[in-house]
């Protein structure tokens, strides 16, 4: 009789033991899920965070000129913003226009399969408008890429090009400016007008050289 009370004792020790790890293993395992919780939260708020940097440029006074006193936005930092949206794409032609004297980009991207178009308001960095398709397929896989990607880097600025346009005019003052690639080159585009004379002039974004001039009387 005596070893039967002890046989279930054992039994009834045994028991509580693995009742209270049981219980010990639920309770570590509940403590965790606050954590994966809290984890899952942060990744959300950095995703809200990149998304609202990237929508909203910050804006940079300019002094060129009192025409262009509502160019907030600089075109580094417009350039950066459209990387940013879209980091896969590369440049294609990026041009500073005005409409009834808003200023805003027009600017065109291409990455391996889609081209991008966007315009952005230059006073608030606001992406206002954005078109996306699909390239022709004989445009896909960097193709285009390849051909119409403006090269950044080192490039004079827009008031230096404004500098060499209006002294290449001798009269007027740039009101449109514009960066596009033909045959390898990347070069400024810029528009001088005087009254109903416009005078084009093309200069060489990286040596700073006049291309061409174009007269339109």
């Amino acid at each position: 009789m005596i070893k039967r009370k002890e046989g279930c004792l054992m039994k009834k020790i045994l028991y509580g033991s693995m009742t209270g790890l049981a219980l010990f293993l639920v309770a570590g395992c509940t403590s965790k899920t606050p954590t994966a919780v809290s984890s899952t939260n942060e990744q959300k708020e950095t995703v809200i965070s990149t998304t609202e940097t990237s929508s909203s440029v910050q804006q940079e006074a300019t002094t060129t000129s009192e025409k262009t006193s509502a160019v907030a936005v600089s075109l580094e930092k417009v350039t950066t913003a459209f990387e940013k949206k879209y980091p896969e794409a590369k440049i294609t032609s990026l041009q500073l226009d005005t409409d009834f004297g808003r200023y805003f980009y027009e600017i065109e991207g291409v990455d391996q399969q889609k081209e991008y178009q966007v315009e952005v308001n230059a006073e608030t960095g606001e992406f206002t408008k954005e078109k996306v398709e699909t390239l022709d397929a004989d445009e896909q896989n960097g193709v285009k890429m390849q051909e119409e990607a403006l090269d950044l880097t080192n490039i004079i600025s827009r008031e230096q090009a404004t500098t060499l346009a209006e002294k290449e005019a001798k009269v007027g003052q740039a009101a449109d400016w514009k960066l596009e690639k033909e045959l390898g080159i990347t070069y400024w585009e810029v528009k001088v007008k005087e009254g109903q004379q416009k005078i084009e002039v093309k200069i060489d974004a990286h040596s700073g050289k006049i291309l061409t001039t174009e007269r339109d009387d």
